[in-house]
């Protein structure tokens, strides 16, 4: 048996001792929304429902306000142009019409992007003067697929999904470690997932060079960012979609987690 597998395998230092919480979601280049009583554990493992629609707009609706708390609208006119022309290009691959999606500037200085279940979009400062258009588009893309793909509707479904799998006895250190790395691999897919859609409406070549590009920005103004244990290393991201690799099977890529 694999030793990642015994019960007294040790977490990576993107698990070990990393819980979930809101400051780990900002400022980490291209964010979605986390709220750490979605991603909770409890004894038992129960079967969780995906939110249905209203519940989703809710929660985007939640976490605008939480974004426009901490940060001010950037109303400078040739980003609000550019957002327009994003906006107009990624118009064909909007189906949840019924969101009224809406891109949005924000006055920040560490460059990220973040989608709220609600259909708005908002960029930061920081990534829209630093990055080129279309790097800038397909973080737009990305963020867009993030929505459209429901990934905070279905994040709670999933990981109960993954919870169920998982062999380590209930109540176990072992189990406790495994049952953290889950929440990190259902985060981790959704990023994979919205990468490879973005891909697919915007091209892997310029979505590779948008990476890279953001990558190095963050490395320069925001390297805390990086330790961000919410999304996958750059590194990864990168070789899934320059390879176009599918994400592995959820359990596998847990155990890819730990040692």
């Amino acid at each position: 048996m694999d030793s990642i597998r015994q019960p007294g395998f040790q977490m990576t230092s993107q698990v070990k001792g990393q819980g979930l919480s809101r400051s780990e979601e900002e400022e980490s280049g291209s964010e979605h929304d986390d709220h750490r009583s979605r991603d909770g554990f409890c004894e038992g493992v129960l079967a969780e429902e995906e939110l249905d629609h209203e519940e989703e707009r809710a929660e985007g609706e939640r976490h605008e306000e939480e974004l426009l708390e901490k940060y001010s609208l950037w109303e400078d006119e040739e980003a609000l142009h550019l957002l327009d022309e994003l906006f107009e290009a990624l118009r064909p691959h909007m189906r949840r019409l019924e969101l009224g999606y809406e891109f949005l500037a924000l006055d920040a200085p560490v460059p990220f992007a973040s989608s709220c279940p609600n259909g708005a979009i908002y960029f930061t400062r920081a990534l829209l003067q630093s990055l080129e258009d279309d790097e800038v588009l397909f973080f737009a893309a990305h963020e867009l697929a993030h929505t459209e793909l429901r990934h905070y509707a279905t994040r709670r479904r999933r990981l109960s999904d993954l919870r169920l799998q998982i062999p380590a006895p209930i109540g176990s250190p072992a189990r406790a470690r495994m049952e953290q790395a889950a929440v990190l691999t259902v985060r981790h897919q959704e990023e994979f997932e919205a990468d490879s859609q973005a891909a697919e409406w915007v091209g892997s070549d310029p979505g590779v060079r948008a990476l890279q590009r953001l990558h190095s920005l963050c490395r320069r103004v925001s390297p805390e960012s990086l330790q961000r244990p919410t999304h996958p290393h750059f590194e990864r991201r990168v070789q899934q979609l320059a390879r176009g690799l599918p994400f592995p099977h959820p359990l596998e890529y847990l155990y890819s987690l730990i040692t």
